[in-house]
């Protein structure tokens, strides 16, 4: 459950005019093992197809377009996906840590925000004591809190998130690009009219079976990714 402010510190919190961080670090975690979802179903996917594609059609057809499917399959969509899987695994992992930096950082919130309500506390009690003169602290009080808070923010935003995002999800996000944008298989036409065979096999029943089996793998990967999007869109990544 996403940490929340306890309500013996909201008084302090209005007080201040402190903005308490709300992000729900529980659905930054379901983030990420929706993606983790994501790839271990592509992976195994592509396990299936890989072995469709050159062990159960090697031994029902046998051409030249043969080779150049498992060229296309080999250098083409496995290659791509592998790499589409790894990153979507990186930046799962990412996430997880960015999750673990929320919790960090609203513990030492909280600790801060227990310091302040102590402080406050005890200024009430010494202007009881002293007639009033000790509200003047007041004002001093309000300030260094909210610059003790802000601090934590900040550091917060420098040691976790400009990290992570500048060493992890920054190049893996590039990577992702450079992959999507080779996925247009421009190669595969001119391999596909190569030369005519050397040999011809073909079990033209066996090939549309596994041909249809096949078609099932792309449809599963189809619904994989329907299930990553509907999943991601469905969080809510505050805890207001």
């Amino acid at each position: 459950m996403a940490i929340n402010l306890p309500h013996w510190l909201v008084e302090v919190v209005d007080f201040l005019g402190f903005n308490w961080p709300e992000i729900d670090e529980d659905q930054m975690r379901e983030a990420a093992d929706h993606l983790r979802d994501w790839a271990n179903h592509t992976e195994e996917l592509n396990r299936t197809t890989h072995q469709r594609i050159h062990v159960d059609l090697a031994e029902v057809y046998q051409s030249q377009s043969y080779l150049a499917l498992v060229e296309a399959w080999g250098n083409g969509s496995k290659a791509h996906m592998d790499e589409l899987v790894e990153i979507a695994k990186g930046v799962a992992t990412a996430i997880d840590l960015l999750a673990d930096g929320v919790v960090a950082m609203k513990g030492k919130v909280i600790v801060q925000l227990g310091i302040a309500a102590g402080e406050f506390v005890a200024d009430q009690a010494a202007s009881v004591a002293t007639l009033g003169l000790a509200e003047t602290a007041l004002p001093l009080l309000y300030e260094v809190q909210n610059r003790l808070l802000n601090m934590i923010l900040q550091e917060f935003e420098n040691e976790v998130v400009d990290y992570v995002i500048d060493q992890t999800i920054g190049p893996l996000l590039d990577r992702l690009g450079d992959k999507m944008e080779k996925l247009l298989f421009t190669e595969v036409a001119g391999t596909v009219l190569g030369s005519g065979p050397a040999g011809l096999t073909l079990d033209t029943d066996a090939m549309r079976r596994h041909a249809g089996l096949i078609q099932e793998d792309a449809a599963n990967h189809q619904q994989h990714g329907r299930n990553l999007v509907n999943g991601l869109s469905s969080l809510n990544y505050g805890t207001g």
